[in-house]
């Protein structure tokens, strides 16, 4: 279920975040892997405010100077079109050659970009050339930008990105040489709602998005403020002066929100959403990602796991982790008293420039250690960048370009002068010593449903990889989730998990039967039609498999392996021109699919076509022998 079951039943996708790199969580050893279910009551989950959103330009009619401000800010550029005449990462083609052979191209023609994988034989001569449009980027330019698909109602990502720091293109994170998706991995909910503004998001169909895909391109006022339509009809009305935020149908103060008036836990909860990155993060029952609201506790929306005992580096060490886990590790945040956060140091509607920071920082620093001097001498602070307390307390770490990870040590350590940033190491992964936990205690506010639930889908995910304690996991997660669909029947995604579970128990009439349960709700459910048709095809039931890969390929037909799992039903049907016409589709999608070019060389001929089979056995043969 974690492998496709968090794209299409609404979870995290694993990387998903165009531009996100993710790193999984192993759980450590047993005996720490079952915490006891909370038994404490959950504050009620918030509703999404019927207050609706203005846009940003609505906020700058009052609100210019600021606005203006904000315009230089990274968030305020998060995403953007492509369809302007150029743009700053290059305007003309560029490539770049990932080994001997494969090439991968930038080209714009006018208004259009596209983006190209080349593969080249043995002698260097093309294969074949693959050329998809890409309509939007994704990611300020600040450390770089990855690129989207549209697809009808779907999102897909380029595996060409952008790297600022060294101004260079290369393969998108998480992809590699010798194995990625192409140009077949999905965008999500989880992605868009921390990069763009405002999507058409239709609720109960998660991660598809109808055209106009984008109602604000990037991260406006609201992200952070809340929707406007409220604060501005109230001060369009009667004498009322902005005040402290109270609950919107008092009629009397100010209803947007100030972040900086909430406690410390909605406070930032409003950055934890988007800069906190959710390896291990699940939306709770009946919400969506875009559904939080500012005022909100981050739980109210997702149960999300972190390492359990986050320790200290090692001298001259660091991890490429969050800034938020690495601040709670600071001593600065621990003698707070959990009043430091994210806008202690950073001012959200602006950055410093480059001749700015130094000082800018410095002063944040100040408001706190103002009377206590720094213990460093004076030519030697002058020596180290102008007397700057970030080059020696928040070193540079090597990760510079890795998308949701900490380009600075934001755990301020102190003695780090003569940190050498060659010998800064990324957080491994995945972990395979140290157990998760539940981020800011939200086990001790949610109810023993609730957490059995969030623990549940945590253990799916951990099934689902080859290890010696996958049977465990398996066995562990349907303790969790049987009582949670119990008392919840229509909860899809803990029975998309429990299918997943099944399957891993390798127990496929409880895998049908749940399966029945959660197409019966929720009939497109992707995930489930996919694994309903793998299942009937096992079972050789193939005119019934048929009907659900139909199905299935009327909600993504864009997957080329997938066609080709279809393809193998429909010859076992004897479907044999629809399974032809299935191999070449998969083939348009990847050219360079040796399943499929294989099973084309060889059935081509039986059917009266051998001089198309020929050209498959020739494109295998330089396919099988080009250098790796």
């Amino acid at each position: 279920m974690a492998k496709m079951g968090r794209i299409l039943a609404g979870t995290l996708c694993g990387l998903g975040l165009a531009f996100l790199l993710g790193s999984l969580v192993y759980f450590g050893p047993a005996q720490k892997e079952e915490p006891p279910p909370s038994t404490s009551s959950v504050t009620a989950v918030t509703a999404p405010s019927k207050n609706s959103f203005v846009g940003q330009s609505a906020c700058a009619e009052c609100h210019s100077g600021i606005s203006q401000l904000y315009e230089s800010h990274p968030m305020s550029r998060s995403m953007s079109s492509l369809e302007h005449p150029g743009f700053e990462e290059s305007d003309h083609r560029t490539s770049f050659r990932v080994g001997p052979s494969l090439e991968y191209v930038v080209e714009r023609n006018g208004g259009t970009v596209r983006h190209h994988e080349i593969c080249y034989d043995a002698d260097q001569v093309p294969i074949y050339d693959q050329a998809v449009e890409t309509t939007f980027s994704i990611g300020s330019g600040s450390r770089g930008k990855g690129y989207l698909i549209e697809r009808g109602d779907l999102l897909f990502m380029s595996p060409i990105s952008w790297y600022a720091g060294k101004n260079v293109w290369g393969l998108s994170p998480g992809y590699t040489a010798e194995r990625h998706p192409r140009f077949e991995r999905r965008v999500t909910d989880a992605c868009l709602s921390c990069h763009a503004g405002r999507v058409s998001h239709v609720r109960g169909e998660p991660d598809r998005y109808p055209t106009p895909k984008f109602l604000e391109l990037s991260i406006g006022c609201e992200r952070c403020h809340g929707p406007g339509e409220s604060h501005i009809a109230f001060h369009r009305s009667a004498d009322e002066s902005p005040g402290e935020q109270v609950p919107l149908d008092s009629g009397k103060i100010d209803p947007i929100i100030n972040p900086s008036k909430l406690a410390p836990r909605q406070r930032e909860a409003v950055c934890n959403g988007c800069h906190l990155p959710l390896e291990h993060g699940y939306l709770r029952y009946g919400q969506s990602y875009h559904d939080f609201r500012p005022g909100q506790d981050f739980d109210e929306i997702v149960t999300a796991f972190v390492e359990a005992n986050p320790t200290s580096a090692v001298e001259g060490e660091s991890r490429a982790v969050s800034q938020v886990m690495q601040m709670r590790e600071s001593r600065c945040y621990l003698a707070s008293d959990n009043r430091l956060g994210c806008t202690s140091c950073h001012n959200p509607h602006s950055v410093p420039t480059s001749t700015e920071k130094q000082n800018y920082y410095r002063e944040q620093c100040l408001k706190c250690h103002a009377t206590q001097d720094c213990t460093e001498t004076t030519p030697r602070r002058n020596e180290l960048d102008h007397d700057s307390c970030i080059v020696c307390h928040m070193p540079k770490l090597a990760a510079d370009d890795v998308p949701h990870t900490s380009q600075t040590d934001h755990r301020i350590p102190r003695g780090r002068i003569h940190l050498d940033p060659a010998s800064v190491r990324p957080l491994p992964s995945p972990l395979v010593t140290e157990l998760v936990s539940p981020f800011d205690g939200w086990d001790q506010r949610l109810t023993a449903r609730d957490t059995a639930r969030a623990w549940g889908l945590l253990l799916t995910a951990e099934s689902e990889k080859r290890s010696p304690q996958q049977t465990r996991y398996a066995t562990t997660a349907e303790e969790r989730l049987k009582s949670v669909v119990a008392d919840r029947p229509e909860d899809l995604e803990a029975l998309g998990s429990l299918v997943s579970v099944y399957l891993t128990l390798n127990r496929r009439s409880d895998a049908r039967q749940t399966l029945d349960q959660l197409l019966k709700q929720d009939p497109q459910n992707e995930y489930g039609l996919i694994q309903m048709a793998l299942l009937l095809h096992a079972e050789k039931d193939w005119p019934n498999s048929l009907q659900y890969w139909q199905r299935a390929m009327q909600q993504n037909p864009w997957i080329a392996f997938q066609q080709i799992q279809h393809g193998q039903t429909l010859v076992k049907a004897g479907r044999i021109d629809e399974a032809i016409s299935a191999a070449r589709r998969a083939i348009e999608l990847n050219p360079g699919f040796l399943a499929a070019h294989t099973w084309l060389a060889e059935t081509l001929p039986q059917v009266g076509k051998p001089d198309e089979g020929e050209q498959h056995r020739k494109l295998l043969s330089r396919l099988k022998t080009r250098p790796k």
